[in-house]
């Protein structure tokens, strides 16, 4: 995607939370090429809570399973993995590698999208129904509905989840989402 940036504007700004790409040094370096070094001052989130530019919230993980099947695939993905890590020891610090990368965004996908998170959010939200003004963040991919069995994107499965079974007004809100309907 950096060949679709503009090289003739002169004045550039990005936003971003996660400015280094994970596992992409050679990514990051061209970010930075493009777009020059961070602004100062850097702020943590409770920097910027206290400085009121962040809504302040809590953060309260919930450890999900994997599934069996998800399970031995990350098992898979991470062997694949390791063999390529191994192969590249000398190279471990920039593992600027295609195959890696995709091995890496695919496992890291996996994580994002277990199925088991569907079941969690029903537990949470029980009785949560009158909440007001919630974010959902969902993964960039794929879960099982668990009545059809057929393959939908994780955020619809959230939304059915919500809206119809729970009765909870939802909005998604993705890249496709009309600046009008934003």
């Amino acid at each position: 995607l950096r060949n679709c940036l503009p090289e003739n504007i002169r004045f550039r700004l990005a936003l971003s939370a996660t400015p280094e790409r994970w596992f992409d040094d050679s990514g990051t370096d061209r970010l930075f090429e493009y777009f020059g070094p961070l602004l100062e001052p850097q702020l943590t989130i409770k920097e910027a809570i206290e400085q009121k530019a962040l809504v302040p919230y809590r953060y309260f993980p919930v450890l999900v399973e994997l599934s069996g099947d998800e399970r031995e695939q990350y098992l898979l993905l991470s062997e694949k993995i390791g063999r390529i890590l191994q192969a590249k020891q000398e190279e471990i610090d920039n593992p600027d590698d295609p195959m890696l990368t995709a091995l890496l965004v695919k496992r890291s996908r996996l994580l994002a999208t277990a199925i088991g998170k569907v079941e969690a959010l029903r537990n949470i939200m029980q009785d949560k129904r009158d909440y007001t003004h919630m974010l959902f963040y969902c993964g960039d991919g794929t879960v099982d509905d668990p009545i059809t069995e057929d393959e939908i994107r994780q955020i619809d499965a959230i939304c059915k989840l919500l809206g119809v079974e729970m009765g909870i007004r939802v909005a998604p809100y993705t890249a496709e989402t009309s600046v009008a309907e934003r």
